[in-house]
């Protein structure tokens, strides 16, 4: 990915409505090039900057473990963990079978997180949602491309940037992945104002909104039915089609909704030997796009704490203390994360006339001034420098025991 261009419909008032407006460019090669604090995101001048479909890098994951030289034991990835057993020592199933026990037990189930329930000793309450929806449509581009180069772009394909479609109570997204071209509509559930639910504040009581766990695809007999729904889905939130929304939308023969969900950025991360990562610790709405690389990060972390505990290397601190030190200052950045994606989710959506035309221009005055690089880079940057982080808690740690 090389840049990310950003654009709105015209006013009721604009006299020209016969093309977008732009309210940000950010040149996301330049911006990493440039910057000191980009160093761990460049190789010999060569950036590191990817869209890819979540099934693909599940599957880069996949074979990347299956690779190790290790015993993996029961293969655990075919099993629906449904929980985690009193003792924090073993896993059941959805089928009632145990598993375990476990020396160390790392969850990584997502937004729905079983072992997260264990963590905090409750039943999903520290899932919360965002009262915002997205709908994607994924279509095969093969070998060409849905979305045309456009004006503002200077001389990037398509291909290798990100448009973004500001409207009237939501916005567009598109993108390449690969073989994939991919669109979504980021829209505000009419039932809610932010995470509360409207009929709430009037006393009445209603249930959460369902989400779409599996990312299941629709059946290609319904995907004509599902391309109409996408495109009026854009109209209703005045979402401009000219430039690749209607052309994913008509060729595409996968279409699925979720409900954006996070979770308490307040949440422990850790019982015991029982461990959290990724999106069970801390999922933040994907405004920012850092649910992969914080998981990543986390992960690396994890490998870190491990190493040191199995060297005994650790300070002569048991493995939960060891491991809570650790994540300390990545448990501050990541809240801050999923502060400001909350932050921009809403503002991005543009409830009404009044807010959209604020939100658009927020984010020109945020491209002129520099802050949405800074953001953008922020979320980008391992936090806190990974590699060193460990050994300055043993330091520290072995500092203290001789004095």
């Amino acid at each position: 990915m090389e840049q990310v261009v950003s654009r709105r419909s015209s006013y009721d008032n604009e006299e020209d409505k016969s093309s977008e407006k732009l309210v940000l460019r950010m040149n996301v090669i330049d911006l990493f090039r440039n910057s000191p604090s980009a160093n761990d995101l460049r190789n010999h001048n060569s950036v590191h900057s990817y869209t890819v479909m979540r099934n693909t890098l599940c599957s880069l994951l996949l074979k990347n473990v299956f690779d190790l030289d290790v015993e993996t034991g029961v293969n655990l990835l075919e099993k629906k963990i449904v929980s985690v057993t009193p003792d924090g020592n073993s896993l059941r199933d959805s089928e009632d079978k145990l598993f375990g026990p476990y020396d160390l037990i790392v969850g990584g189930d997502g937004v729905n997180s079983c072992v997260a329930d264990y963590v905090s000793n409750t039943s999903n309450q520290q899932k919360i949602y965002s009262g915002i929806k997205i709908k994607y449509a994924v279509a095969k581009n093969e070998g060409g491309n849905l979305r045309p180069n456009v004006s503002s772009s200077r001389g990037v394909l398509a291909a290798n940037e990100l448009h973004q479609f500001f409207g009237r109570g939501g916005y567009a997204l598109t993108g390449t992945y690969g073989e994939y071209d991919m669109g979504a509509i980021i829209f505000a559930d009419d039932e809610f104002v932010g995470p509360f639910r409207v009929k709430n504040l009037f006393g009445n009581k209603g249930g959460g909104a369902e989400e779409n766990t599996q990312w299941a695809e629709s059946l290609s007999t319904a995907a004509k039915s599902q391309s109409q729904q996408f495109i009026e889905l854009a109209k209703l939130a005045q979402i401009p089609l000219r430039e690749g929304v209607q052309q994913i939308a008509e060729s595409a023969d996968s279409f699925f909704e979720l409900a954006v969900y996070f979770r308490n950025p307040f949440q422990k991360w850790s019982r015991e030997r029982v461990v959290l990562i990724g999106d069970a610790a801390h999922a933040s709405p994907p405004f920012l796009g850092q649910g992969a690389n914080q998981a990543l990060q986390d992960s690396f972390l994890l490998a870190k704490v491990i190493e040191k505990f199995n060297k005994n290397e650790d300070g002569g601190r048991d493995f939960t203390a060891l491991f809570d030190q650790a994540v300390a200052e990545r448990k501050f950045f990541t809240t801050g994360l999923t502060l400001k994606a909350l932050f921009l989710g809403y503002l991005e959506v543009g409830y009404n006339p009044l807010l959209s035309r604020f939100r658009d221009g927020f984010f020109f005055l945020a491209g002129k001034i520099g802050l949405a690089k800074k953001v953008f880079l922020d979320g980008a940057t391992p936090v806190p420098a990974l590699d060193t982080v460990v050994q300055g808690v043993v330091e520290e740690e072995g500092s203290e025991n001789k004095n």
